[in-house]
């Protein structure tokens, strides 16, 4: 697979991702709920953040 294959292989999920962030929005620099889900996800995809 190519980066773009990956990419379309993806897009289901980070369109329900997306979606879920805009029902819970948060303002300002505080954003504990995204940061959770945020995590959550690349976690799912073995993804390393430094943390």
């Amino acid at each position: 697979m190519n980066l773009r294959d990956d990419a379309r292989a993806l897009s289901d999920d980070l369109l329900r991702l997306r979606r879920t962030l805009h029902r819970r929005p948060e303002a300002g620099l505080d954003l504990p709920r995204t940061q959770e889900a945020v995590l959550a996800e690349l976690a799912a995809l073995r993804a390393t953040t430094g943390r």
